[in-house]
């Protein structure tokens, strides 16, 4: 029986400095941790109501929720 052959993504760095991505990774990954964390608050009932609403807060596009106010 022969082993399957695993593919490896290639990555053209050609351009982007270490530093460069390491900056947009910390970027990326923030965010992340963040939601991580208000979803395990929202799970543990730590955290109630307009959690569903801040992404749209952070994402610049204003309080949903305002406009019923």
């Amino acid at each position: 029986m022969q082993d399957a052959a695993v593919d490896q993504m290639v990555f053209n760095r050609e351009g982007f400095s270490d530093e460069l991505l390491l900056s947009l990774y910390s970027q990326l990954l923030y965010p992340r941790l963040i939601e991580d964390k208000m979803l395990k608050l929202l799970r543990q009932g730590k955290v109630v109501n307009g959690f569903r609403d801040w992404p749209e807060a952070i994402a610049g596009r204003g309080n949903p929720g305002a406009a019923a106010r």
